[in-house]
């Protein structure tokens, strides 16, 4: 088996994710790439490839989602204090990174911190580290990639804006390009590598453009073209601006151009803009932003440094290779000439980067991500005859309190008998015990033993369950639940919980947003829900019972008149199916609130016998203030 990766120009499609990983092979300091779109789409495939194109034994670094602080910065080498009671720096996943990719697959389930750190470094080039009587630093010069599909929740928008690029990729191919991402990966999988060949010799090429790529200077000019369209864009903040101008020096660098153009500004623009929160000035919104953008740029001068007017080719390619696709935007689009350009917009695609030729046919591919299932905490002790979901959800909230998760922020004495230890903060203290010596040969006594404090930043878990059946639709419940929701989603939003939306009507109950931080998300798809049929109250109680108990302490708020109409179960009634789901909250302790929508006059009571059974608080709609709704959600959750 060949030591060599799938290569990079082997993944079919993806040419803008393509180019915003090269850009960042060039210049790291741009400050990452995030992938956001359909699972099985390449994204993990493209980050891995990219790490054979930056020279011979570069790494390729993927986080795990349960990675701890200390262990992407680096902490106290514990080998070297238990044997010799000496404080040394133990590398962490960023000093791994170093020269390569460091990749962070569903990066939007990573604790906010650590994207922040990860960030940090990733744009200034350097890891400080000071904890634990350690005080080090060392060079992070990586390509961060982070990838994350939207359905199962976004990142906080501050935090999607750090992230310099942004693409959105799609796994939709035409079958003929899926049977060659097929025949492709089952070759390289088998051994056969005839048909990769062509790929790895592109990926030679690209290799060599990207260690020879010599960015130019970014003066005045190029940054007043980067402000002026960022500001049409309606960007906030300066990372837009800066993006921009780091990018578009790379792509002219890696074009082998001398200056930067607007056509560079231009081409890096759809990767920076896509993914921020844009607001543009009144007199532009109904513009489209590619209109807006090029508004805001100086007509275009000749190209001093191709007099020929011919565009840009990549270095060491013979014009013979760039034919194929000859669409705007296909990978293997001819460089225009300046009269073939003519009649196109003035910033357009004479200056454009074109990639390598495409491939013939068959020689394509990509790896297809499958869903694997995410690993909660550890598995829990196997019980006869129970189902592996059920298993996973008690393995889910079998571990720990919310004490003891969060960030490290410092420790303690542990006394005799711990229920948590701080190795590190216990190596240390038992090292410098013996340095000063102390007289007792142990490594470690229980006189050393530490226990670490820790300060959560959130991560709490709000599930809310809205009743879309008939009996809703009328506009006062309508509008009444909306202002409900909202006003608890921005209540969630500001003390840093995560929320998530399940509606039930009709045939059963569907998770409308899985959890997430984002209120606009949550606001549209709550926008989206519509309402009508039948009323199945057990299976939303189910699934909300379900959906919150994969998390630590979770709350769950059902918005409902507590009528059920539907059962999804033949041997019990839809009441009775309701009183059985409901009885499942009370035996498994988990808060909870149920909002009664209906109306007091001629009312039936039955959210309140819900509440009864649920062990749950009771509240009427018509009774509560938004301002209410919330302190009562905030008292439950502590």
């Amino acid at each position: 088996m060949t030591e060599r990766g799938f290569p990079f120009s082997a993944v079919v499609g993806q040419d803008a994710a393509k180019l915003a990983l090269m850009l960042c092979a060039v210049e790291p300091r741009i400050g990452g790439v995030l992938l956001y779109g359909d699972k099985g789409s390449a994204k993990s495939t493209l980050a891995r490839a990219l790490a054979g194109l930056l020279g011979p034994g570069s790494s390729f670094v993927e986080l795990p989602i349960s990675a701890t602080e200390d262990r992407v910065v680096g902490s106290l080498d514990v080998t070297a204090a238990l044997k010799g009671g000496e404080l040394r720096f133990a590398e962490g996943l960023l000093a791994k990174a170093h020269g390569g990719v460091l990749y962070v697959d569903e990066v939007n389930l990573l604790p906010d911190h650590l994207v922040d750190l990860l960030l940090d470094a990733a744009a200034s080039g350097v890891n400080r580290v000071e904890r634990e009587g350690i005080s080090h630093q060392h060079p992070t010069r990586f390509v961060l990639v982070g990838s994350m599909n939207p359905e199962e929740g976004e990142l906080r928008p501050q935090l999607l804006d750090r992230f310099a690029f942004g693409v959105d990729i799609s796994a939709t191919l035409p079958i003929a390009l899926r049977v060659e991402a097929i025949l492709a990966r089952l070759s390289f999988e088998g051994g056969d590598y005839d048909l990769l060949a062509e790929a790895w010799e592109r990926d030679r090429q690209l290799a060599d453009q990207i260690a020879w790529a010599k960015m130019p200077s970014i003066d005045a000019r190029v940054a007043k073209m980067a402000a002026s369209m960022a500001t049409a864009a309606g960007a906030q903040g300066l990372r837009a601006d800066l993006a921009l101008c780091r990018g578009a020096a790379a792509l002219a660098g890696l074009s082998g151009k001398p200056e930067i153009t607007a056509a560079h500004l231009l081409q890096v623009a759809p990767l920076v803009f896509s993914h921020r929160r844009l607001n543009p000035p009144e007199s532009l919104r109904e513009m489209p932003l590619d209109e807006r953008l090029a508004q805001a740029l100086p007509p275009r001068e000749p190209d001093a440094s191709s007099p020929d007017g011919e565009g840009m080719e990549p270095a060491g390619m013979p014009p013979e290779e760039t034919g194929g696709d000859t669409s705007p935007s296909g990978p293997g689009q001819p460089s225009p000439t300046k009269a073939d350009g003519a009649a196109g917009d003035e910033h357009e695609s004479a200056d454009r980067f074109v990639p390598p030729a495409a491939p013939p046919p068959a020689t394509l591919g990509y790896a297809a991500e499958a869903d694997e299932e995410l690993a909660l905490y550890r598995l829990a002790p196997l019980r006869p005859d129970e189902p592996r979901r059920e298993r996973m959800l008690r393995a889910g909230r079998d571990q720990g309190l919310v004490e003891g998760r969060g960030r490290l922020v410092g420790d303690r004495p542990a006394g005799a008998a711990p229920v948590e230890i701080a190795v590190g903060a216990t190596l240390r203290t038992a090292a410098m015990r013996r340095m000063r010596g102390g007289g007792d040969t142990e490594p470690v006594t229980i006189e050393d033993l530490r226990s670490p404090l820790r300060r959560s930043r959130g991560g709490r878990l709000v599930v809310i369950a809205v009743d879309a059946s008939k009996s809703m639709h009328t506009a006062r419940r309508i509008a009444e639940t909306k202002a409900a929701v909202l006003s608890l989603l921005i209540d969630a939003y500001q003390r840093r919980d995560k929320f998530a939306l399940v509606a039930f009507g009709g045939e059963g109950a569907q998770v409308v947003l899985r959890p997430t931080s984002s209120p606009e998300v949550a606001k549209a798809r709550l926008e989206s829900v519509e309402t009508g049929g039948m009323t199945p109250l057990g299976a939303g109680l189910r699934m909300a019972r379900e959906l919150a108990l994969v998390t630590v302490a979770p709350l769950v708020v059902i918005i409902t008149d507590g009528r059920a109409t539907l059962a999804t179960r033949e041997e019990l009634s839809p009441w009775d199916e309701a009183v059985k789901e409901a009885r499942l909250y009370r035996e498994e302790k988990l808060a909870s609130v149920v909002v009664d929508v209906e109306e007091p006059k001629g009312a039936m009571g039955l959210a309140a016998r819900l509440a009864d059974e649920m062990g749950a608080s009771y509240r009427r709609m018509s009774e509560l203030s938004a301002s209410e709704l919330e302190r009562s959600v905030r008292e439950l959750l502590g």
